[in-house]
């Protein structure tokens, strides 16, 4: 099965966030000495808050691809990123009217690893 591409721009004007989440394991020694190593082969996760504003057709074929990329991945880069896989957190996706014929489309991005790589 094909994996989608998320072709829409990108608008960096509203300072869209990159999270970078590192799962880590801890031991503490009696002695003070501490352990520290990587959780897993993925240990960090990237999450994108993503943000569109413009026309009323493209936010919602936005609103629709991340409707349905929930549960399946997709490709994304996001800016000044590598290309991954991502989904769409579930209860992120936000659309708001500006006026007739503009509208914002929000969602968090999510990334997502498979076991055959990208």
């Amino acid at each position: 099965m094909a994996v989608d591409i998320f072709t829409w721009p990108t608008q960096v004007a509203g300072q869209p966030e990159t999270d970078y989440t590192r799962t880590v394991k801890k031991v503490q020694f009696g002695d003070g000495y501490m352990q520290v190593s990587e959780d897993g082969i993925n240990s960090e996760q990237i999450k994108f808050s993503y943000s569109y504003r413009g026309p009323l057709e493209t936010a919602l074929a936005i609103r629709d691809f991340c409707r349905s990329h929930c549960v399946s991945a997709f490709i994304f880069t996001p800016p000044h990123g590598e290309k991954g896989l991502y989904r769409v957190t579930a209860d992120s996706i936000k659309l708001v009217p500006n006026g007739k014929t503009q509208a914002t489309i929000t969602a968090t991005f999510e990334q997502s690893f498979s076991a055959g790589g990208l």
